[in-house]
């Protein structure tokens, strides 16, 4: 947080700013709700990725708009909903029928809702930072997916030191075109060849383990489960 002002439950944001609530990454701006990714905003709310914008609500990676509700990717733009240009009274017109049916289904003054997102919970970001089980992210409308990892019934292949590949082309090749096995998992993975070059430079044993357990094991071993503590200032 830098030169921030008057702001609640935010993160990664500040520089300048002033007045904004459930917020991440936001600079240069003021009254602002519930918004991700905003610069150089001013009284909007319910916006991702975007710059320059005012009076603007539900906007996706628009830049310096006034007056839009529901557009996405829209440049130098005024009165437009849904990305359809209306005037300075259609526009009104229409947004108080919005908002009134918002407040009828409940969804005035949400955020974006978890069931239009087109990535599935357990494929963001967020999972692996807060997992939860299916059950817990279909009873807020989001999606979930279940994949069946099927273990690898064929040959396996067993990588030799990394020292052989360096200088034998026909053995690189033999690898490259290898199915391996996760020691772990038992499911098949395949290296390419920049992947291959990568470790022969820096001299890094060809890896046993398939890329999502070996960054599960990363993840696991630089993140603790994070906790929130009522605890008292160690100062005052």
């Amino acid at each position: 947080m830098q030169n921030a002002d008057d702001c609640i439950n935010v993160r990664t944001s500040g520089i300048e700013s002033s007045d904004f609530v459930n917020c991440t990454i936001v600079g240069v701006s003021s009254q602002l709700y519930s918004s991700i990714g905003i610069s150089r905003s001013h009284s909007s709310a319910f916006n991702i990725g975007s710059d320059g914008l005012y009076q603007c609500f539900y906007c996706y990676y628009c830049r310096n708009c006034e007056f839009c509700f529901g557009c996405v990717r829209l440049r130098h733009k005024k009165y437009c909903i849904f990305n359809k240009q209306y005037t300075k009274e259609e526009y009104e017109k229409e947004l108080i029928k919005i908002i009134t049916k918002m407040q009828e289904t409940g969804e005035r003054g949400e955020f974006f809702d978890p069931a239009i997102s087109p990535f599935p919970y357990n494929d963001s970001d967020a999972f692996d930072r807060f997992p939860e089980t299916k059950e817990q992210v279909e009873s807020r409308g989001g999606k979930f997916i279940e994949r069946e990892q099927k273990k690898f019934t064929g040959e396996k292949f067993y990588p030799e030191s990394i020292a052989v590949y360096k200088d034998s082309p026909v053995k690189r090749k033999e690898l490259l075109e290898a199915t391996l096995t996760c020691e772990v998992t038992g499911t098949a993975f395949r290296l390419i060849e920049q992947e291959l070059d990568f470790y022969i430079k820096f001299d890094i044993p060809i890896p046993r383990k398939c890329y999502l357990q070996r960054y599960k094991e990363r993840w696991d071993l630089r993140n603790l489960p994070r906790k929130l503590r009522d605890r008292k200032c160690a100062k005052c």
